[in-house]
């Protein structure tokens, strides 16, 4: 293996937010005596590959041969025989703020996983175990090394005022357009959501304003960290009507 640098944490301190098998599996797919540098800061992007390693093993994904070799060597146990749901680490994170129970009823994180098509079938024990460890670790990355912008609340009132400011003429026509792309969406998940915005016709300028109303309307302030997770992780049923709502209201104060 290749020496460590830590970035001034300690073993104990990735153990709070991560399990060892990531760990192991990092130092595995590094080439020997290569530096290897990590950072709590990027703990999701790990986890996404170690994810995409354990596809790749199960032949549910193409991808290089020393990617599925590293999750197998890296794990504490023999794999299991048939492919494990999991369910994304950056996604757990998001849902100890979005749901009520903040992700510690795990009935609410499992219907919210079937809500949004995300889980189509039961889950084992060891699978319902391996949410709530990934729920806990998600929350205290959250806690304590999670950059700023994502600490971040639905808001049950959104800002009308100062969505109103912004709510021009182009951005009821964008904000419409965006409504209907989503109503049409047949799978409710974070890629159909971000290609339904991207495929909404823009300037830069008004993409700016754009995204900055979405993050007023949902999250109450003008900025965030990318949107179409977040969404994905709401019931879309709450996601369109609160568009709506806020649309049929912000006309209404303009008089429109």
């Amino acid at each position: 293996m290749g020496s460590s640098d830590f970035i001034g944490f300690t073993p104990r301190q990735w153990l709070e937010v991560a399990e060892p098998e990531v760990l192991r599996f990092l130092y595995l797919l590094s080439p020997p005596m290569r530096r290897v540098v990590l950072s709590l800061e990027e703990v999701p992007s790990y986890y996404d590959l170690f994810d995409k390693a354990e596809r790749v093993f199960y032949r549910l994904e193409e991808g290089e041969e020393d990617l599925g070799s590293s999750y197998e060597l890296a794990l504490l146990q023999r794999p299991p025989e048939q492919p494990p749901f999991r369910i994304r680490y950056i996604n757990s994170m998001i849902l100890t703020q979005v749901l009520p129970s903040k992700g510690e009823r795990i009935e609410e994180v499992i219907e919210r996983l079937k809500e949004t098509k995300q889980l189509t079938r039961d889950l084992t024990e060891e699978e319902v175990a391996a949410i709530q460890r990934r729920i806990r670790l998600a929350r205290r990355w959250l806690e304590l090394y999670a950059p700023p912008y994502y600490r971040i609340s639905v808001v049950d009132t959104p800002p009308y005022a100062e969505i109103s400011k912004l709510l021009d003429e182009s951005m009821v026509r964008l904000l419409s357009e965006l409504v209907q792309r989503l109503k049409a969406l047949e799978v409710w998940d974070e890629e159909g959501i971000k290609s339904a915005m991207m495929s909404i016709e823009r300037t830069r300028e008004e993409e700016k304003t754009f995204f900055q109303l979405l993050y007023l309307m949902f999250f109450g302030k003008p900025f965030g960290p990318r949107i179409a997770p977040y969404l994905a992780m709401l019931n879309k049923d709450f996601v369109l009507t609160r568009l709506s709502e806020v649309l049929a209201r912000t006309r209404g104060v303009k008089g429109e």
